[in-house]
Formats: C-alpha cells, sequence, structure tokens
C-alpha cells in the first residue's frame, strides 16, 4: 500500500488510517531457542512478556522451522522507541535459551514493507 500524505487529513480519518501522531512503528525480530526443556521455555517466555509489558509495547509471534519470528511494536509513536527496541535485541541475547538474535530496523507496521519474512527465515 502507499503511504499518503496526512496534513490535509482530519484527526478522525488519520487515526483510522493509522497515520501520523496514530502511526504504529514495529520492528522484526528473528530468534533461535537452543534446545531445552519445557520449563525452561516457559521461563524464557515468562521473562519475555514482562520485559514486554514494562516497556508498553505489544508483540506477534509465529514459529516456523524452528525460527521465531516476532513482531514488536507499539500503539503509538512515542519519542525513543528505536532505543527500545535496540534494547531489546541486548536484553535477547543476554537470555541463556536464546542461540541466534536478529532484529530488524523500526518501520510503520501499516505501511511499510516488513524487512524480514517469515518464510524466508534462515
Amino acid at each position: 500500500m502507499i503511504k499518503t500524505t496526512f496534513h490535509n487529513k482530519s484527526r478522525r480519518l488519520r487515526k483510522k488510517l493509522h497515520l501520523g501522531e496514530f502511526a504504529q512503528c514495529g520492528v522484526d525480530i528473528l530468534l533461535h531457542l537452543s534446545d531445552a526443556q519445557e520449563q525452561t521455555d516457559s521461563a524464557f517466555f515468562a521473562q519475555w512478556d514482562s520485559w514486554v509489558q514494562n516497556q508498553a509495547l505489544c508483540y506477534t509471534s509465529s514459529n516456523v522451522q524452528g525460527t521465531l519470528h516476532i513482531t514488536l511494536f507499539s500503539d503509538a509513536d512515542r519519542p525513543g522507541l528505536t532505543e527500545v527496541y535496540t534494547q531489546c535485541g541486548l536484553w535477547l541475547h543476554t537470555q541463556p535459551l536464546v542461540s541466534q538474535v536478529k532484529v530488524g530496523a523500526p518501520y510503520d507496521i501499516y505501511y511499510d514493507a516488513r524487512p524480514f519474512s517469515p518464510a524466508g527465515a534462515d
């Protein structure tokens, strides 16, 4: 979809179309988890959920051929999101269960192309 200009649109329409101050910025993350037991997986995902909630973010995830594909995003365009996404990558690198992490560049989740495709996971 082509990004439209939003300067001449009403607030209500900008909100409906996720434009301007209502744009949602996200980042794609690909990670491989080392072989672990179910208890270890549960502990990791509990820590992950806690970290995401503390940062006031949302995420979706899917597992494709052993690679976990996560889209991490914020409900609102707020200052410092790029730093939060960088901190996320650093946090994931410190986790013993995570064997490999790829964090993409931030993008508009409604109008920009995704940097990583789940089908193209390594």
